[in-house]
């Protein structure tokens, strides 16, 4: 259950596990094994790792300068690379923070070689954060639509957890406003993210978008 804990600094629930999944997912169905990969608002860029044995140049890109980030990115305006310039797009928790959707993903499109493939997390069921910056969520039929507006033809889009897991991810969420020692909490947040994730195992990889998610994962290729 060690895995499930989290340390002190963190505000990762089950949202950030299912989103590792999906990661994981995205690295077994694509090569990503040449080329130059973009982790547009990676911030601290916590999945570099994943990505030091592969034969990718790896660049974190993010809006503020911050220590892991290689370059500062204003992701609300035209980006200052040259059209087809990257060979995989990562973008992770980000699109619900900016304002005009479609103007970025555009900008993802144009940036992205021919036959580029770009990586998306997006929240459904989430709690507000990071406020003010905080616009949006988004179902299956609305990323679909602004990924095929941006110019994306090949779409697999995928969804994150069930009813029961928006369940827990609220449970967690209430746990931590409480106001006990910050190690029950943990401990606390650590066995209902334990329970949900074992019950839920492969249920990361749905794709009906009938159905309710914490959030959605999409590959795309231009």
């Amino acid at each position: 259950m060690k895995k499930f804990f989290l340390d002190k600094k963190s505000d990762a629930f089950l949202d950030k596990l299912w989103v590792k999944k999906s990661i994981d997912f995205f690295l077994k169905s694509v090569d990503v094994e040449k080329g130059l990969l973009l982790d547009l608002g990676g911030g601290k860029s916590p999945y570099r790792e994943l990505f030091r044995n592969r034969n990718v140049i790896y660049f974190c890109a993010d809006l503020r300068h911050i220590s892991k980030a290689d370059i500062v990115v204003d992701l609300n305006r035209k980006f200052p690379f040259k059209d087809g310039i990257a060979d995989f797009v990562i973008f992770t928790q980000v699109l619900e923070h900016l304002p005009d959707s479609l103007f970025t993903l555009s900008e993802i499109y144009r940036i992205l070689t021919p036959g580029g493939k770009f990586f998306i997390t997006v929240p459904l069921f989430f709690r507000m954060h990071d406020i003010p910056n905080d616009f949006f969520r988004f179902t299956f039929y609305g990323l679909e639509t602004l990924l095929k507006k941006s110019g994306f033809e090949k779409v697999n889009i995928w969804g994150h957890g069930d009813e029961f897991t928006i369940l827990a991810e609220s449970l967690n969420f209430a746990i931590s406003s409480v106001h006990f020692p910050r190690k029950a909490i943990l401990f606390v947040i650590a066995v209902i993210n334990s329970i949900f994730s074992i019950r839920d195992k492969n249920k990361h990889l749905a794709s009906n978008p009938e159905r309710n998610y914490i959030g959605l994962s999409a590959i795309a290729e231009k």
